[in-house]
């Protein structure tokens, strides 16, 4: 039986239908800080809804439980290997960030800002600011952590860098999707719900759906264009472990750079183009969003693959020079 080769590609379409669907069918207004956050403010919740509620040894037990969670990994490690090695430092500063960021959110009236006491609703903001800042610290700390992990186990095996580069490509895609799919889809279905609620006369409510559906095509074209060319640079990648130096290489390489070139140009006409219209419809839209910025992202991700490709590409054509030499 042959062999698929677009596993890869076929999962991150399914993660794209996925992010699609839970932006449309899911909570109405949740942006993509509060999808990171939800784990942790959830079990802070409900450790404090189990401890109110008089089990406080059970609160207790979760809490500690939650916490040691990061050390597993480490410990596992440390009892196949028989010694403790330097990444037990890291793990142990992530399992006590735990601890500390979790206590937080059991106890979310210690944050309780007295600047904003007479105003609920800014203290209310300055919370989930606070909540979200400490999630995303502790992802940061978490990949800190897998990196150093993987560092480790490229040093063991040399021949397990093209996988890493692989999987790193894939997870990079994955978070383009979701931003994409699922960050632009919110915010339009969030300008659509306000159109279709609003109590003005005025309103062109097909117009203004046109512009928010156009808007998120808009949004979603550069991340597409960056998704295919990362894919395809982790099938040349998959390609590169078996012959590092072939001639078919450069073809390949070619290929590469001319998707980042199209990339480069999706990414600015799209940014071109929405501005455009959104000018030309602003008299009758109720929300008027301008990209003032492109995305710098996709442009540094785009510029690195075409220096990369460059590099190997000279390097393919000097090893022929020397094969011919000889």
């Amino acid at each position: 039986m042959k062999k698929f080769r677009y596993c890869g590609e076929a999962v991150l379409a399914l993660f794209a239908v996925a992010c699609i669907i839970f932006a449309v069918c899911g909570p109405q207004g949740q942006s993509t800080f509060e999808i990171m956050s939800a784990p942790f403010v959830s079990a802070g919740d409900f450790i404090r809804v189990i401890s109110l509620g008089g089990n406080i040894a059970g609160g207790w037990c979760l809490y500690i439980f939650i916490g040691i969670l990061p050390l597993i990994f480490p410990i596992v490690k440390t009892i196949i290997k028989r010694k403790v090695y330097f990444g037990w430092l890291l793990w142990v500063a992530l399992c006590a960030y735990t601890f500390i960021m979790l206590y937080i959110l059991i106890n979310l009236h210690l944050l309780r800002n007295e600047i904003f006491t007479a105003q609920e609703e800014y203290n209310a903001v300055y919370l989930q600011a606070i909540v979200h800042g400490a999630c995303i610290i502790w992802y940061a700390l978490a990949l800190l952590c897998v990196l150093f992990e993987c560092a480790g186990l490229l040093k063991a095996k040399s021949g397990s860098s093209y996988v890493f580069a692989q999987i790193i490509l894939y997870v990079i895609a994955a978070l383009y999707i979701f931003l994409a799919f699922y960050g632009s889809v919110v915010a339009a279905a969030n300008d659509i719900a306000a159109v279709n609620e609003a109590t003005l006369g005025n309103i062109n409510v097909p117009l203004n759906i046109f512009a928010a559906v156009f808007s998120v095509i808009m949004d979603v074209l550069p991340s597409v264009a960056t998704v295919i060319l990362l894919c395809i640079c982790a099938r040349f990648i998959r390609d590169l472990k078996r012959d590092n130096f072939s001639p078919e290489r450069v073809y390949e390489l070619n290929k590469i750079i001319a998707l980042s070139k199209i990339s480069i140009v999706v990414t600015l006409s799209a940014t071109i183009i929405n501005n455009i219209v959104q000018l030309a419809l602003s008299k009758w839209l109720l929300n008027v969003g301008f990209s003032l910025t492109v995305s710098l992202s996709s442009l540094f991700v785009v510029c690195l693959v075409i220096i990369a490709a460059g590099v190997l590409k000279r390097a393919i054509e000097a090893n022929e020079e020397n094969k011919l030499t000889i």
